[in-house]
């Protein structure tokens, strides 16, 4: 499954060099402000994924995120920068997503100049507030929040974790606040297929 489409769709269905981490990356920091996804042109992260089938053999191939441009667009009367973020698999590039923030809400999309499909999350979420609450709105529904330290690129980092779960789907996608989506699992129940990716490298400008 192509890694940036899956990201969009993961989140859709919600709605119905090499950077080191922190000096500290397993405290947790009350008052984080810091963005889950940071947007600024050559902004970089790269993938390990794995397809998992219990019909299959396991198949293992490399995924980028990459913005590359942006332009300027009004936004309920604002000016507003957006980010061409493109997904590379393999080497092979796909479709674009365009995202920004306005307010205290990150948004995607994807074309900036019809905005008529256009979803939004928090642009940044608080250990505190995913510890203690019982989930943060995407879009019009409130999904379930929580932290979680994994093991990403050797280092123990402590994530804010959004999941959702259906009959026929599982999804739970990890953020290093600052850093950016470092890790998606992803569960097919119907076919028994799991998809997982894991951030090995990024690049923040």
């Amino acid at each position: 499954m192509k890694f940036l489409m899956f990201l969009f769709l993961s989140l859709s269905v919600i709605l119905i060099s090499c950077g080191d981490d922190e000096d500290n990356p397993t405290s947790p920091t009350v008052n984080q402000t810091k963005p889950l996804i940071p947007l600024a042109i050559g902004n970089e992260w790269e993938y390990d994924v794995v397809f998992k089938s219990a019909s299959s053999q396991d198949d293992f191939y490399e995924a980028k995120l990459v913005i590359e441009d942006s332009k300027v667009i009004d936004y309920e009367g604002a000016e507003v920068t957006v980010f061409k973020m493109i997904e590379y698999n393999n080497g092979n590039a796909g479709s674009p997503n365009w995202n920004f923030v306005f307010g205290s809400r990150y948004y995607f999309c994807k074309n900036p100049d019809n905005l008529e499909k256009i979803y939004s999350m928090p642009n940044s979420i608080s250990y505190e507030e995913a510890t203690n609450s019982d989930g943060v709105l995407i879009g019009s529904n409130t999904v379930p929040v929580s932290v979680e330290t994994l093991k990403i690129m050797g280092n123990e980092m402590e994530c804010i974790k959004l999941s959702n779960e259906n009959a026929e789907q599982s999804t739970s996608m990890y953020y290093k606040p600052g850093i950016g989506l470092v890790k998606v699992v992803s569960e097919n129940k119907k076919f028994g297929a799991v998809t997982i990716n894991t951030l090995k490298s990024y690049t923040l400008k």
